[in-house]
């Protein structure tokens, strides 16, 4: 989710169209999530859904070395009593279409009571609390000379054109960092090329790889940002790329290393 501009009142009014109505949570049945655990089990839920800091869950596989479309798309099952209507669960797990058309959840030709036994697993199974992770470390520069082209293949061509392209190649649409879009003014700035990570914002004035002595540049400042905001941590900036997974602490390295050895083209 990108952290769009919305002051605090935006907020609780957008939240409030998305979520009109207040429902109590629901009373937790023991035998009856114990039967649903044995259901998510027996009907393989857990082939596509993880279900964070619930024993009786199998392990799914790793979502990011998976290629199945729904294994992608499917939620951990820890945040759906926070984010579901709780009177509408049983329905959805019993038939996905009748209550949000266009779902990807497939039916299963699971039966009332069935539904309603898994409904009470995931809105009552008591969860864990899960280990903290810990940071990504930040790499030292590297020794070794990094060239725009090694860092534009590595890292600006592959993450930062959604958000920061040339909008002469995109029928003039050169993503929220540059032209606009998801609520930015857009800030003219331009990853596609060499000559456009140089210039920097042309709409803020500012460079994105310059910075007063022991500072860091502001295109490295913005990527560490990005792996706080994952982490539910405070920042003082908006993290980059803009509601992806932050980089890698390798590609990191690699965009300081360059901006640390002059940014030689």
């Amino acid at each position: 989710m990108p952290r769009l501009p919305l002051s605090e009142a935006q907020a609780r009014q957008l939240a409030r169209a998305l979520a009109p109505i207040d429902e109590p949570a629901v009373a937790t049945d023991l035998e009856l999530v114990s039967r649903g655990a044995r259901l998510f089990e027996t009907k393989a839920c857990g082939a596509c859904h993880a279900y964070s800091g619930v024993t009786e869950a199998p392990a799914r596989p790793d979502p990011r070395q998976a290629s199945a479309i729904p294994i992608l798309l499917a939620p951990d099952l820890r945040h759906a009593r926070a984010r579901l209507r709780p009177s509408l669960v049983a329905a959805f797990i019993q038939s996905p279409e009748s209550v949000a058309p266009g779902a990807r959840m497939p039916n299963l030709n699971i039966s009332k009571i069935e539904a309603e036994a898994l409904a009470a697993f995931v809105l009552g199974a008591p969860l864990a609390i899960l280990p903290e992770v810990p940071p990504e470390p930040r790499l030292p520069v590297l020794e070794r000379p990094v060239r725009w082209t090694e860092v534009e293949a590595k890292v600006f061509r592959k993450v930062c054109w959604h958000c920061h392209s040339d909008p002469d190649l995109a029928r003039g649409d050169g993503g929220p960092g540059n032209t606009g879009g998801f609520g930015f003014r857009g800030a003219g700035l331009d990853l596609s090329s060499y000559r456009g990570i140089v210039a920097g914002s042309t709409r803020l004035g500012h460079k994105v790889l310059r910075a007063p002595p022991g500072e860091l540049a502001p295109i490295v400042a913005v990527l560490l940002a990005r792996q706080k905001e994952v982490r539910g941590e405070a920042s003082t900036v908006r993290g980059m790329p803009l509601g992806l997974p932050p980089l890698t602490p390798q590609e990191i390295q690699l965009v300081e290393s360059w901006v640390a050895q002059g940014r030689p083209e």
